[in-house]
């Protein structure tokens, strides 16, 4: 949960806040193969996380974002107001088109970028292949310079760079364009690239590195060294007439943050090469770093009539001659030393070893919805979830002509996923269809206890009255310290009463307290009883739970969508009649057992939010930090009780 209110990122497992992370730890958010990503933060491992769809990581990551964005050029006092809102556009340092490498061993390709570098990260917005124009994708890949993790690095020829991130690696080259025809203009707009780019990852490692004890002296020697970097970027890269806008200036130390305007990033799309894709056993190269589908750089060939170089070491850089002519499309095959089939080995070989579903029989499973009834295992549905095959391998595959049979078993099996229409809209239908029940199981009870106990500690008029005596106590005690009466207090104030010590160490206030109250009313003594739910402090929260109902909401709205998807392309089809009757029925008991738990979950909601007024605590105010309070209090003033009348 990210909680914009509190500035927190939450962890939430069944109604209970497992951890919370301030906004101001977070360092940068990494995109994963398939459905997972990574978020790093100071001080703390990283959170390798899996989202429930495409969709979901997405949203997910570009809030991380929004959140990233505004620690690195919000000031503190601007935080609360401007992170709900769209972030204004900063300075862009260095703005051009460039190719980056995406998809498989088997279906690697050059995808064309606009991209931008900001002070903290690089942008990239997808560009049509063939027009240049702009994606109607609002979405943006977004590669985080900010960590202090950063690096880049040229690579063999003239026109490719690698930057290197803590998770991922990618690779961009300079296109040939009719703006960059030579090698010479090529290379020269390629080193310009690193240049700006490693400027700024240096930077900001070395911000990372710095103690707080050298804060002074680090701000006077980095300030030399940021205007440094400006001057020189400012040297080469005159900033893009698109943005109008000016560099902003570098952050000088943690403490002070810039607060130059950007145009915020959004959900960044994958771009690593995932390591676990089933197409890789097609094209396998002999090194993951050169494919066989990677064309040479272009500093290795520039007519037809030049043969192509050896292997590294890399050659010496071309003649002046040779660089003021223009690039061929063309080069020379490079012919592998292939590995034999029977060497190859990846880790979907291995996922099916345990698969025990055959190639021809992953249609039928899907139109079945239970396991008990013949389909997939909630296993196999979240194992075949990570091998659901892109775009690209869906082109690759479908073009191929020979029979399936002399494919590797592997290759089988992605043949056969290429030919499952909307495949991963039916595997997060199934997975979803599978969990939601079990969720709506696991929070029923929770809201249960929680409704108790609100209603225990709304309608205890023997808490208030033990209140009100340490009321009267307390303002003795700061009456004759010579401070003014309260007239109120937070609970938090509870946990105070045990720290309050006597003359004899063992004698706290709370001591005090118990014996006034058993000394004139000893009935009010037994107050606990009337607050059994209170005998263990909860786990679970109000904030949480009402989280997990609201996700539980959206997993159904999820089916009922998925279900307007799949019947488009499978209504016509007659085994599916009858799965399609029985998603009708599983959908109509979901929607009336979440209505009925989110009755529950509004009564929950109804009395906390009346407990919050009756003693006097804010709204935002956690029940999970409340009940804590409450509970700690009541098991203290038990002990001290049953010992003094025993």
């Amino acid at each position: 949960m990210i909680d914009f209110n509190s500035k927190v990122i939450c962890s939430i497992e069944k109604g209970t806040v497992k951890k919370q992370f301030p906004f101001t730890q977070i360092k940068s958010c990494e995109d994963r193969e398939g459905t997972r990503f990574s978020i790093s933060f100071h001080d703390r491992q990283d959170y390798e996380l899996e989202a429930n769809s495409q969709e979901d990581k997405r949203k997910i990551m570009q809030l991380v974002n929004k959140v990233i964005y505004n620690n690195i050029y919000v000031l503190p006092t601007q935080v609360s107001s401007a992170v709900n809102e769209e972030p204004p556009k900063s300075g862009i340092i260095r703005e051009g088109r460039l190719d980056l490498e995406r998809g498989e061993l088997a279906s690697v390709k050059w995808v064309k970028y606009l991209v931008q570098l900001h002070e903290g990260e690089l942008i990239l917005q997808h560009t049509d292949h063939t027009t240049g124009i702009e994606d109607s994708d609002p979405s943006s890949t977004v590669i985080h310079i900010s960590d202090g993790n950063a690096s880049v690095e040229k690579q063999h020829g003239c026109d490719a760079f690698t930057v290197h991130t803590k998770k991922n690696e990618y690779q961009f080259r300079v296109p040939v364009s009719c703006q960059f025809k030579s090698t010479e203009e090529i290379k020269k707009e390629r080193d310009e690239w690193v240049l700006a780019i490693d400027k700024f990852c240096l930077h900001w490692k070395r911000k990372s590195q710095f103690k707080p004890e050298d804060d002074g002296l680090y701000s006077v020697i980095q300030e030399s060294r940021v205007m440094d970097i400006k001057d020189q970027v400012a040297e080469k890269e005159p900033v893009s007439p698109v943005s109008g806008n000016t560099p902003p200036p570098l952050q000088t130390s943690p403490s002070e943050p810039n607060a130059a305007n950007a145009v915020f990033p959004q959900t960044p799309s994958s771009t690593q090469l995932p390591p676990s894709k089933l197409a890789q056993t097609v094209f396998q190269a002999p090194s993951p770093k050169s494919p066989a589908t990677v064309p040479p750089p272009p500093e290795c060939v520039t007519t037809p009539s030049i043969p192509a170089p050896p292997p590294p070491p890399p050659p010496p850089p071309p003649s002046l001659s040779l660089q003021s002519k223009s690039i061929s499309t063309r080069t020379k095959a490079f012919h592998w030393d292939l590995l034999s089939q029977d060497k190859l080995s990846s880790n979907a070989d291995i996922f099916l070893r345990s698969f025990d579903v055959k190639p021809y029989e992953l249609k039928e499973k899907l139109h079945i919805i239970n396991a008990k009834d013949g389909g997939l295992t909630d296993e196999q549905i979240s194992s075949l979830r990570r091998y659901v095959p892109t775009p690209d391998d869906i082109e690759m595959y479908k073009s191929y002509k020979g029979s399936p049979s002399e494919l590797h078993v592997v290759d089988q099996y992605m043949m056969e996923m290429c030919n499952i229409p909307n495949l991963d809209n039916r595997l997060d239908l199934l997975l979803t269809i599978r969990e939601l029940p079990i969720s709506v199981d696991d929070l029923q009870p929770l809201i249960n206890q929680m409704i108790k106990m609100c209603t225990q500690l709304r309608n205890s008029k023997s808490f208030v009255s033990v209140l009100k005596y340490l009321l009267v106590v307390g303002n003795y005690l700061n009456e004759n310290a010579g401070k003014e009466k309260a007239k109120g207090f937070r609970l938090s104030s509870l946990t105070k009463l045990t720290q309050m010590r006597g003359k004899e160490r063992k004698v706290t206030l709370l001591h005090a307290l118990v014996q006034q109250i058993v000394l004139h009313e000893p009935d009010l003594a037994i107050f606990f009883q009337e607050l059994t739910e209170f005998e263990d402090v909860p786990g679970a929260s109000v904030k949480g739970l009402t989280a997990e109902v609201d996700v539980l909401k959206n997993e159904l709205r999820k089916i009922i969508q998925h279900k307007k998807v799949l019947n488009k392309v499978l209504n016509k089809v007659n085994r599916e009649t009858q799965f399609y009757k029985d998603l009708k029925t599983v959908l109509q008991k979901y929607e009336a057992d979440l209505s009925q738990l989110t009755k529950k979950c509004d009564e929950m909601k109804k009395l906390y939010s009346d407990i919050l007024v009756k003693f006097g605590e804010p709204q935002e105010q956690d029940s999970q930090e409340l009940f804590g309070w409450v509970c700690s209090f009541i098991s203290n003033f038990k002990r001290i009780y049953e010992e003094i009348i025993a």
